[in-house]
């Protein structure tokens, strides 16, 4: 079972963060564990309530950032069987799957190549798209 208060205090301190959609402020952020390399992404949740962490791997987010994909699809291609809803107000609980595909993000439909320019970051696309 994934410890998701831990996890989250980890990566907050122990990550490497990337604004993947920002509009106004972060949307989507890609976060790289320094200590273990893994990938995790942090998406706001659209009525401001708080924001929903989970863990991908590297080929399915490069699927994603080369438009192969939906985000709604990236986060059922999860390996992670469970996710972490961080409230606004600062508290953390587990949730499955299936909750966090019922949580309100805006972009859960699209195609990171059909998000307009300003809002997603070229250098990620870049950088995670290059051949392992």
């Amino acid at each position: 079972m994934n410890d998701w208060n831990t996890q989250i205090k980890k990566l907050k301190k122990h990550s490497e963060l990337h604004d993947l959609i920002n509009s106004e402020g972060t949307i989507l952020d890609l976060l790289t564990d320094e200590t273990n390399g893994e990938l995790y992404l942090k998406g706001f949740l659209d009525d401001g309530s708080g924001n929903i962490y989970f863990k991908t791997d590297r080929e399915n987010l490069q699927n994603y950032l080369k438009g192969n994909s939906t985000l709604k699809e990236l986060v059922e291609l999860s390996p992670s069987e469970t996710f972490a809803f961080s409230q606004k107000q600062g508290s953390i609980r587990e949730i499955s799957k299936s909750e966090a595909l019922e949580m309100p993000i805006g972009t859960w439909n699209s195609r990171y190549n059909e998000i307009s320019s300003g809002m997603t970051l070229d250098a990620a696309s870049s950088r995670f798209n290059k051949t392992a």
